[in-house]
């Protein structure tokens, strides 16, 4: 049934307020990820459009520190982007998170980089088919990065688990993915550097939804209504903890696999509980 997995504004909100308890180091860390993106965009402006706009010529020394950008730019940013799941993950499950876990995912590199390619391949041939289908192909592997980070399974595996999940309610994640997304880059109109504001906001939306999609061990729920001002980093549940693990169910009774209490269907198999 179309809605039943995405919760839209849950995720954005919970998201929202991911970032704000600790916007500092987000900011910091988007300033590292977004490093390569802010030198080719800024050669671009300062050595081609303002001058050519000015009447002026072209500057095409700018040229040189853009070609050697964009190299570097797919391995960093699969690196970088690894390392900014997981430090969202790690918020979740209620661990102090600082700049050096942007460059966490030493472990993983060479799987998530397999993905984005995978990914990059198969967002590529969907869009060339009216464009439309090239968002459906991204919603389906949206959770292939988190996965990976969270799992430590291979990249064809992690791939394989995003599309059995997000398949079962793939109009919805295509517009949520959509409007994460929109939301993520809107800070680009904002003189460029409002994207190390919003930037965020892609990774830590992404982290409420894998959780209450995947599980994510060390997390029952976020909330965040139930707070402690004197542990900022640190989420309780109102709720007494004894209650809470006994309404939960930790094996798929299908395939026996571990089945988190927020996870509508079993993320290995599939099946309802």
């Amino acid at each position: 049934m179309a809605g039943e997995l995405v919760k839209f504004g849950d995720w954005i909100s919970e998201g929202w307020k991911l970032f704000t308890l600790q916007w500092q180091t987000w900011v910091l860390a988007s300033l590292f990820h977004l490093i390569f993106v802010l030198i080719i965009i800024g050669c671009y402006l300062f050595g081609i459009m303002v001058p050519v706009s000015s009447g002026g010529e072209p500057n095409l020394l700018m040229f040189v520190p853009i070609l050697i950008a964009i190299p570097i730019f797919l391995p960093a940013s699969v690196f970088l982007s690894g390392g900014m799941h997981r430090m969202a993950q790690k918020q979740l499950r209620g661990e102090t998170i600082s700049i050096k876990d942007v460059f966490s995912c030493t472990d993983c590199f060479g799987r998530l980089l397999i993905a984005a390619i995978l990914t990059g391949i198969a967002v590529s041939i969907g869009a060339m088919l009216c464009l439309f289908p090239g968002y459906i192909v991204t919603a389906m592997l949206f959770f292939t990065v988190p996965i990976i980070v969270d799992k430590n399974v291979g990249a064809i595996e992690a791939l394989e688990q995003s599309y059995e999940l997000v398949k079962r309610d793939w109009l919805m994640f295509t517009l949520f993915v959509f409007v994460v997304n929109l939301i993520a880059g809107i800070g680009a109109n904002l003189c460029i550097v409002g994207i190390l504001i919003t930037a965020p906001l892609l990774f830590t939306i992404t982290a409420v939804a894998y959780r209450d999609c995947f599980g994510l061990e060390g997390v029952t729920t976020l909330a965040l209504s139930g707070l402690q001002t004197d542990t900022p980093y640190i989420y309780r549940s109102p709720a007494d903890e004894n209650a809470i693990y006994s309404r939960q169910n930790p094996q798929c009774p299908h395939c026996n696999s571990y089945m988190p209490v927020t996870a509508t269907f079993c993320p290995k198999c599939g099946s309802r509980p």
